[in-house]
């Protein structure tokens, strides 16, 4: 079976795509000697990464934007 990490060790990133890998062997039934492309994916997490960093940036702003201190939610046009 699969070597299981020491206990209380954090999974690494790669031990996440091997899992992705195994997960994807099962629900697609990959053959054994396929691999997900390993750096392709550490790209993909980190552009998502990123881009969720971003969007919060954005939302973070407009809700500062839009605090105001009054009853009615003060709205611009």
């Amino acid at each position: 079976m699969f070597a299981s990490p020491p206990a209380g060790a954090r999974p690494t990133r790669l031990a996440r795509l091997d899992r992705l890998t195994r997960l994807a062997r099962l629900e697609r039934r990959l053959p054994d000697n396929v691999f997900f492309n390993r750096q392709e994916e550490v790209l993909r997490i980190r552009r998502e990464k990123i881009q969720r960093a971003r969007m919060n940036r954005i939302i973070q702003n407009n809700r500062r934007k839009y605090v105001s201190y009054s009853p009615l939610p003060k709205v611009q046009f």
